[in-house]
């Protein structure tokens, strides 16, 4: 190696050793759990009332349908004997269509179950996102990272911005006074748990098999109400 060489290594060599801390002391990281502060907020609480209600009164409406396909199953059962093929058949008939109606509906409550949640939570979240930015300029935090989802194993709490995400959030939304009204019911919402459902019954008579098993499920919700869904048909 030239002596050229030699000197133009040892120079970069103290330039980044001199630039280092100074980059080290720029660089200031915060964390933030966004899964508490859904839950902590006025608002986000309130949302969680709403979305509540409305799952309840959903499985309300498909425990009813189970307990009327139920009764026509057990009538079936009693009128077999006396009833005439036709009539019978078209009693049959009757059932089945009332069981895909309920497989049909369980579906789309799933379906909206998850959406309105889904628009919950983004609303919210977009509202967060604007304060945990204006916090970073305000503080001077290079970046902000979300450990809702377990990818960071340690953080100091002193960089923990969470707290302050949820004053900040109810000074500004108190009460929860966004998103629908307490007591609307509108075409979607998860959380919470309701009665028990019944079974849809199998078969009617000797006639053969009526319907079948609805889809064990309506697709995935984000998770804020640990996944709580409208309970499978059978």
């Amino acid at each position: 190696m030239t002596k050229q060489r030699v000197w133009m290594t040892a120079v970069f060599v103290a330039v980044v050793g001199l630039a280092a801390p100074a980059v080290a002391e720029q660089l200031r990281l915060g964390y933030v759990d966004l899964q508490r502060a859904l839950n902590e907020t006025q608002e986000g609480q309130a949302a969680k009332r709403r979305l509540k209600r409305m799952f309840t009164k959903r499985q309300t409406d498909l425990d009813k349908m189970q307990d009327r396909i139920k009764r026509m199953e057990e009538d079936l059962k009693k009128q077999k004997e006396v009833l005439s093929e036709d009539a019978f058949a078209t009693r049959v008939e009757a059932y089945r269509k009332a069981f895909i109606e309920l497989q049909s509906t369980y579906v789309q409550y799933q379906r909206d179950l998850t959406e309105r949640e889904t628009q919950e939570t983004g609303r919210i979240l977009k509202q967060m996102q604007a304060i945990l930015a204006e916090i970073g300029e305000r503080d001077g935090y290079t970046s902000v990272t979300d450990v809702t989802e377990g990818g960071v194993f340690y953080f100091r709490q002193s960089l923990d911005l969470t707290n302050e995400l949820i004053r900040l959030y109810d000074q500004r939304h108190p009460g929860g006074g966004g998103g629908a009204g307490e007591g609307e019911e509108e075409g979607g919402g998860a959380g919470g748990k309701a009665g028990k459902a019944g079974k849809a019954p199998a078969k009617a008579g000797k006639t053969g098999k009526a319907g079948g098993k609805a889809p064990a499920g309506g697709g995935k919700a984000p998770g804020w109400f640990q996944r709580e869904k409208v309970r499978p048909v059978r």
